[in-house]
């Protein structure tokens, strides 16, 4: 993904729409199974010669059945709940999602964008409102509704049920989901293989940046390495108040 978004910068609705859809297809098929991702960036989505994504490095994936307490995941990407330390689920996974969405759109992260240090990104997410550029190609409307539900500090109203019901958000409406897991739709892009190596090598040939930082923890004890989060940023995430899913998709 970052050798599109590198030659095409920001994404439109349509191509944006076949993406994301592609991503909550192989979300779905994890969490069927029980498995968090938990480190869902264009860094580790892939593109086939074809042009379908497939999803790489399970490094930081778990299979877990309730809540996982691991801070794991890159900073830009992490949702506020992994951050808190009180625990989280698979509702993680969409907020890496919507992460991914509004930086397709928007051609940025809504969090931390100038950071490279994690607290300081960590505060962000915690803290910071979630504001739309004013310099950008119009998105419609459905859209930035769509990644608030996604960027929710409450996690279970990112999507209360099966990620089934995020097809059916007004977002994707005319899209066809039945020809994309056949993979009898067109993808927008299609990768030409000499451009793809070209980049891979001046990829390896760039200094570490900020979105390469990944913090990942081997022990499930917090107790000691979680950062150190205030009172009140806690406070302010637990006054929160949830979306009503149902009633959106009525």
């Amino acid at each position: 993904m970052n050798v599109i978004l590198r030659h095409v910068g920001l994404l439109n609705n349509s191509d944006s729409q076949f993406y994301i859809a592609s991503m909550i297809l192989i979300l779905q098929y994890l969490h069927e199974r029980d498995i968090i991702y938990r480190d869902l960036k264009p860094e580790n989505i892939m593109v086939d010669n074809q042009g379908f994504i497939k999803l790489v490095d399970f490094g930081t994936a778990k299979i877990i059945q309730g809540r996982t307490y691991t801070l794991v995941g890159s900073p830009h990407y992490i949702a506020p709940e992994v951050i808190v330390g009180k625990g989280y689920g698979k509702m993680a996974d969409l907020w890496s999602l919507g992460i991914c969405l509004y930086e397709f759109l928007c051609g940025r992260v809504p969090f931390g964008e100038e950071e490279e240090d994690p607290y300081r990104i960590y505060e962000e997410i915690l803290e910071k409102p979630l504001e739309f550029p004013d310099d950008i190609d119009p998105i419609g409307e459905v859209a930035p509704i769509f990644i608030r539900q996604l960027l929710s500090k409450f996690a279970e109203s990112r999507c209360n049920g099966p990620l089934e019901k995020l097809k059916k958000h007004d977002w994707f409406a005319g899209f066809d989901w039945e020809q994309l897991s056949c993979q009898k739709i067109t993808p927008p892009y299609k990768p030409d293989i000499g451009e793809i190596g070209e980049d891979c090598q001046d990829d390896l040939d760039e200094p570490q940046s900020p979105w390469d930082m990944q913090l990942n923890q081997d022990s499930e004890d917090t107790s000691d390495s979680l950062p150190e989060i205030c009172d009140t940023e806690i406070e302010e995430y637990k006054k929160t108040i949830p979306f009503n899913w149902d009633q959106q998709f009525l």
